[in-house]
């Protein structure tokens, strides 16, 4: 009897151990999870509230903004940093990225500093020579430095900056070389193009012809009210919109599905995401486009030509059919040749961070006015901005020039009052001829 009772007390005890067990199992993964999923919503709340850091989480990114506002300070040579978080398969590598401006030897006065001017107007400040360093070259220029998992790399802003580019679905930001190709280049962080703050609306297809000749697909104002033409060389173009909507140029303008100056918009945002690359031409602000099938030139020439041509791949510019201007009709090739005699430069050994002496030369033997308006741009990456003025109110004077009997005109210009003191970087300086129309000059120039 004895014996029976201690075996059923033996059962019971087993059952209420493995009972036990059981409740604590279950509030441990209960436990867990809440964990867990506290930890995610804590980890989401921080991605909302962290606006200051840029977060990759599985290629998708937040805060990209970031990237273009830190480019843009670095580029106007301003100390600047950033955070990137880049999170994958729970693993979070934190990459942090700071612009180092130039040092600035404070015994030297600005007389000092600018102690080269050369014939082509550009200011160099203690200037490389043969035995420069790594170092040398991070402190008269700046530098970026990267650090990731605690490894910290510089580079030098002579030689580097930084840009985006774009294979497919995938953007890299990279540090891109000015000076060499390089086998393998640094990789800062990637992200999905899909996740990011890209857009497009609309496909443009070029499909070659067997001529090389120039097709004239929008005359100037005639859809834009923009003063250039639009043409295609040795090919064709269509619109794609939405998959199955294609039109050909023509249609798709006069039909404003586009416009001319809708096709300039994407290509800059293009060159910004890496998709096509600029290439910027010293005639006086023309720019080159080359996407993988096709190229797209923006001249800007000093001579007057504003045409925008779609040709093939490659480089257009030099194309003969483009340098005789053979496309050109007479009325526009009048006046293009008109202001080809035209022309303006910085004196030599006046350029300073405030002020250069401008010579216009002009043998048109036309009665040109200049007025005493100018404006200075900044060129950033391969695009010209205007410079933001310290002073809203500046008013320039009413006055009207002309060159004198050796075809020239000499200006002194302070920019000073309406610019303050130029930082390091390249400019240009753009003034404006009247003869019943408004054309305008530019000169570049180069302080560092």
């Amino acid at each position: 009897m004895k014996k029976k009772v201690l075996i059923i007390l033996g059962i019971i005890i087993v059952l209420l151990l493995i009972i036990c067990g059981l409740v604590f199992y279950i509030d441990y993964k209960n436990v867990s999870n809440n964990k867990l999923s506290t930890s995610n919503v804590e980890y989401s709340e921080d991605i909302t509230k962290n606006n200051d850091i840029i977060i990759i989480k599985d290629g998708k990114i937040q805060n990209e903004n970031l990237i273009d506002t830190f480019i843009e300070t670095a580029s106007n040579k301003q100390a600047t940093n950033l955070e990137i978080d880049v999170t994958s398969n729970e693993n979070t590598d934190v990459i942090k990225l700071e612009y180092v401006p130039a040092e600035k030897d404070e015994n030297q006065n600005d007389a000092e500093q600018n102690n080269y001017a050369s014939a082509n107007s550009t200011v160099i400040i203690n200037g490389p020579n043969q035995e420069f360093t790594y170092e040398d070259y991070q402190k008269y220029y700046g530098y970026y430095k990267i650090t990731k998992n605690n490894n910290e790399k510089k580079f030098d802003d002579y030689h580097w900056d930084i840009k985006r580019l774009t294979d497919g679905n995938t953007v890299q930001v990279i540090f891109n070389s000015r000076t060499i190709d390089l086998a393998e280049i640094p990789v800062i962080c990637e992200y999905n193009l899909d996740s990011s703050l890209y857009e497009k609306t609309y496909d443009l297809t070029y499909l070659g012809r067997k001529d090389n000749g120039i097709k004239q697909i929008a005359k100037t104002n005639q859809f834009d009210n923009i003063d250039y033409g639009l043409y295609t060389l040795a090919g064709d173009v269509t619109v794609t919109i939405e998959q199955d909507m294609v039109y050909s140029l023509e249609d798709a303008l006069k039909k404003k599905i586009i416009s001319v100056q809708s096709i300039l918009d994407q290509v800059k945002i293009d060159e910004k995401y890496g998709i096509c690359e600029a290439t910027f031409y010293s005639d006086g602000g023309s720019i080159e486009y080359r996407y993988r099938d096709y190229t797209i030139l923006k001249f800007n020439s000093l001579d007057g030509n504003r045409d925008l041509i779609i040709g093939f791949s490659g480089t257009i510019i030099n194309n003969e059919q483009l340098k005789n201007e053979s496309y050109k009709v007479a009325e526009e090739k009048k006046i293009q040749e008109k202001y080809s005699k035209v022309s303006m430069s910085i004196k030599e050994n006046t350029l300073t961070k405030t002020g250069a002496t401008i010579i216009i030369s002009d043998i048109s033997k036309t009665k040109n006015t200049y007025g005493e308006w100018f404006r200075i741009d900044k060129k950033t990456n391969v695009f010209w901005n205007e410079l933001k003025s310290i002073d809203e109110n500046y008013v320039f004077n009413d006055i009207g020039l002309t060159v004198g009997e050796d075809d020239k005109l000499e200006v002194n210009t302070d920019w000073s009052k309406i610019y303050g003191k130029l930082e390091k970087g390249e400019y240009r300086l753009v003034k404006e001829l009247y003869d019943g129309e408004h054309i305008y000059l530019a000169v570049e120039f180069t302080i560092e």
